[in-house]
């Protein structure tokens, strides 16, 4: 497994970031809408709730190789932090910070392994361990 360092590396070096991901780690790019891109930070940190714990790298773009991959992000971490929290059902608390790489400004948001099942607007949806499974809620 990877840490977030090492898996840095290997985009600038030239991996594609979605060829670095692992199931404990995943790369999100900021979207043109704040509310967007939490929604999609939400539901990868209810994934990782609902699997063994990861982490989440803001900034990063999956499909472009090398340095051009850091986009970047001006998100607030506490912000973050405060929206996924209220975006998730129970509420999940998860850590975010901001780190620099490259002269890049990323958000790192570590996620533990919950011990509920969590959700986003009612459904544990784009979990890939969920998929093809019902998951009960109570």
């Amino acid at each position: 497994m990877r840490t977030v360092p090492q898996a840095l590396e290997r985009v600038i070096a030239g991996s594609p970031a979605d060829e670095v991901e692992h199931d404990q780690l995943d790369f999100k790019r900021q979207s043109d809408s704040r509310n967007d891109t939490v929604s999609g930070l939400a539901d990868a940190a209810v994934c990782f709730a609902n699997a063994t714990g990861g982490t989440v790298v803001l900034g990063v773009t999956d499909n472009i190789p090398g340095p051009d991959a850091l986009l970047g992000t001006d998100l607030d971490p506490a912000w973050v932090r405060r929206r996924i929290y209220e975006k998730t059902q129970p509420s999940l608390d998860v850590m975010a910070r901001e780190f620099g790489y490259e002269s890049v400004r990323l958000l790192e948001i570590v996620v533990q392994e919950g011990l509920d099942v969590y959700q986003v607007e009612g459904k544990a949806r784009g979990c890939p361990e969920f998929r093809g499974t019902s998951v009960a809620v109570q």
